[in-house]
């Protein structure tokens, strides 16, 4: 195939290049490691006077730091950062878990973590009446059927009690695949992550949950535009997820992806790194395809408007979001983590698991509300031939794919930190490359 044929170099170095097929190969070393330490979970952002960024004043081609530096200089440096390190995407990875990178300015970093809006939304009382019988319920059947048929539910209640009876009867019984020798992906995904997602996207604005391996249409369209490719060459497909967020309308835009990185109970550190690695490309071409599709949309608008990953390795989930807050610098953001629970004795982590992922709810029903606020806006702009408004030149440009990972040494990235590996820990191959 012409365009993006791969040319393999040989490269005794760790960090060596590969050139990359459609399927979009990856490379990645420490410095890509999110660095999320278990010791700083409960760790609070300190509060600061800045205001929310952007706001309706905020302009479109530059944001100043509390240093003088603008986004863009703080994002890309230094210069000999890893080519597929996400400050060379334009992307900064920020949240209470997240720590700084050491180019960061301390009062630069501050402001960032105070900078964006995150879903935050309290239970309500009747849920919050529920949670507090649950943790101390010896009938956790019993409990949660209670409080769904007793009286008519709103929507919050009826996704925790959905959630509840679920786990109750397909991962806490004695009799679930959950306590046999199987532990692999696909029961984590069937009886496990799938329904709980389909559970939360029916209680929400019409976002529609796709689930099982599919490849992204949007990551499709960018490798387009990476690939350079020529009328009679073949198409590349987009990047294999495992589950994905749609819109609702005939277009169904993609707004939202899922990776699991292997089966519950497992630790394959490096794949988790590849799917992180993943998770905020995907991001990226989702938002950037968006621009592609509604490209005479209003930027103030667009710069709202988020894409979302759902990731879990092992029983351990992160949620992150993403936007486009000033031209070309993307900010990826951590709204929440926290484990899953497949024992009856441990069911009150499902407790914290709830409130983050109420806050995904919320979050996606926002992007869908703000869709359609774009949709409007390149509608108007179209009719009225307006080139005021051309949102590509707002998104970072085009780049090649990432790289194919290279070394053994690449299995060394720990970014949970919970303890630390040696050499025996990994003495199978380095994974291979995702599609």
């Amino acid at each position: 195939m012409d365009g993006c044929k791969e040319n393999r170099m040989q490269s005794t170095s760790e960090n060596s290049m590969i050139s990359l097929e459609t399927d979009d190969e990856i490379d990645y070393n420490h410095d890509i490691d999110p660095n999320i330490e278990s010791d700083l979970l409960e760790q609070q952002i300190p509060v600061q006077n800045h205001s929310k960024y952007p706001d309706q004043d905020s302009l479109d081609d530059i944001w100043l730091l509390p240093s003088g530096n603008p986004i863009d200089e703080v994002i890309r440096r230094p210069e000999n950062l890893h080519k597929s390190h996400p400050s060379c995407l334009g992307i900064i990875r920020i949240g209470s878990k997240i720590r700084k990178s050491e180019w960061i300015e301390q009062k630069d970093w501050n402001y960032l973590q105070t900078s964006i809006e995150y879903p935050n939304y309290k239970l309500t009382s009747n849920v919050e009446n529920l949670v507090k019988e649950l943790l101390e319920t010896n009938s956790l059947m019993q409990c949660v059927c209670k409080a769904k048929f007793k009286n008519e539910i709103d929507k919050e209640m009826e996704f925790v009690t959905d959630v509840f009876l679920w786990f109750t009867k397909n991962v806490f019984n004695p009799a679930s695949a959950f306590h046999s020798k199987n532990k692999n992906e696909a029961l984590l995904g069937s009886l496990m992550i799938h329904p709980m997602l389909q559970y939360l996207t029916n209680t929400t604005d019409r976002v529609i949950y796709v689930p099982g391996e599919i490849y992204l249409k949007a990551s499709a369209n960018q490798r387009l535009l990476r690939c350079n490719l020529k009328p009679d060459d073949d198409k590349p497909l987009g990047m294999k997820v495992d589950g994905s967020f749609h819109s609702p309308d005939e277009e169904s835009l993609e707004i939202g992806m899922v990776e699991l990185s292997g089966g519950y109970l497992t630790s394959d550190l490096p794949r988790y790194l590849k799917d992180h690695v993943k998770g905020y490309w995907g991001c990226r071409d989702l938002l950037n395809d968006i621009v592609r599709k509604y490209n005479r949309g209003d930027y103030k608008i667009f710069r709202r408007l988020r894409s979302w990953f759902f990731h879990i390795h092992g029983l351990e989930v992160q949620i992150w979001g993403m936007d486009l807050p000033v031209s070309k610098s993307y900010r990826m953001f951590l709204i929440g983590a926290f484990r899953l629970p497949i024992s009856w004795e441990d069911h009150h982590e499902l407790v914290n698991a709830l409130r983050i992922l109420r806050n995904l709810r919320r979050g996606l029903d926002d992007t869908l509300k703000i869709l359609e606020e774009l949709k409007k806006s390149h509608r108007r702009n179209s009719v009225l031939h307006s080139h005021s408004s051309i949102l590509k030149s707002h998104i970072g440009d085009a780049k090649s794919s990432p790289k194919k990972l290279a070394g053994k040494n690449s299995r060394f990235i720990n970014p949970l930190m919970y303890h630390d590996y040696n050499d025996s820990d990994y003495d199978d191959s380095p994974s291979g490359c995702f599609h």
